[in-house]
């Protein structure tokens, strides 16, 4: 059996769940829910987990063990090479849970997505785990969602953006992030070379937080999925965010504002075409030097350039650098 789930104590009679594990050596995913496992059921599964080699997901929810069972599953899950996704929803590990974590992150060869929930964990712990971020080079896909890591956790997650070079989202959903907290990840993102996807949903960042990761999209090269709904932008943000997509052609527009302000798609666009029109015309400008240039090996043509210099292909010299300085603009 590839995949178990339980949804309740089982019976007298009943497999538990570190039997279960024990007894299908090829088991790839496991679910566990309910607030009847505690702290000896996780242990008890930490200690069936370390002879498995072959689970590839976990997922417990709602269950009831604190940092001693997350303890027991962890230790377990630093020995895997096979395990990719760790799903912990509705826990109350706390602190201790957090620095738990942070040594599976440290440890891990195989984790590559996290989805932490309401788990109880404080701000100041959490920036273990971000630390363990500095060291891990595996994980993919970081996602917090209703976990207070606010601006001091946020800073710490974004000196760890500045030297990761593997994570390609960052999800901190209702984290109480505040523009201070956003302007430290702004700052990470001008830096930052492998993060795809960034979601800072339901934080009361503000206009200054907006603008400030506006101002890093132009010089980040890998972002193109940002979702920053009921963020407490105002219209200084959300002008700032159109134009930043106007200019940064990999960014898409869609996950940016929900529903987008119609001035804002407005000055966005404008800025796009221009960006867009840009780069037609200095497209348009090498391949008429590259015209020229190939000219210069046939002598009858050297001379007829030379003799041209009011020709139709210098006036377009002219008329491109007039017209790239004006379309381009501050842009």
């Amino acid at each position: 059996m590839k995949q178990l789930g339980f949804g309740r104590r089982p019976a007298e009679g009943e497999m538990g769940v570190a039997e279960s594990v024990r007894s299908n050596p090829g088991l790839e995913e496991l679910i566990v829910q309910g607030g009847w496992f505690g702290d000896d059921d996780a242990e008890e599964l930490g200690a069936a987990l370390a002879h498995n080699t072959s689970l590839k997901s976990l997922a417990l929810y709602g269950c009831s063990f604190g940092g001693r069972g997350l303890r027991g599953i962890t230790e377990a899950l630093k020995t895997s090479t096979v395990i990719d996704r760790l799903d912990l929803h509705d826990l109350q590990v706390g602190d201790a849970g957090a620095e738990h974590l942070a040594d599976l992150l440290v440890s891990t060869s195989s984790l590559t997505f996290v989805n932490i929930v309401s788990c109880g964990v404080g701000e100041m712990r959490v920036r273990a785990i971000a630390d363990a971020l500095k060291i891990n080079t595996t994980l993919k896909i970081l996602r917090f969602y209703h976990i207070k890591i606010r601006d001091a956790g946020a800073a710490a997650f974004a000196d760890a953006l500045a030297v990761n070079s593997s994570l390609k989202e960052l999800f901190a959903h209702n984290c109480g992030i505040g523009a201070v907290g956003s302007r430290a990840i702004a700052d990470a993102l001008k830096i930052n070379t492998c993060l795809e996807t960034l979601s800072l949903y339901h934080n009361k960042i503000g206009d200054a937080g907006v603008v400030a990761i506006a101002g890093a999209l132009g010089s980040t090269t890998s972002l193109t999925f940002l979702w920053l709904e009921s963020c407490d932008m105002g219209d200084e943000g959300a002008l700032a965010l159109g134009r930043a997509w106007g200019s940064n052609l990999a960014l898409s527009m869609d996950i940016i504002i929900r529903p987008p302000r119609v001035d804002t798609r407005d000055e966005a666009v404008r800025v796009r075409a221009l960006v867009l029109r840009r780069r037609e015309l200095l497209l348009a400008f090498g391949m008429a030097m590259l015209e020229r240039l190939g000219g210069g090996t046939d002598e009858k043509a050297r001379s007829t350039t030379e003799s041209t210099r009011g020709s139709a292909f210098h006036r377009m010299n002219k008329d491109v650098f007039k017209l790239v300085g004006e379309a381009y603009g501050d842009y």
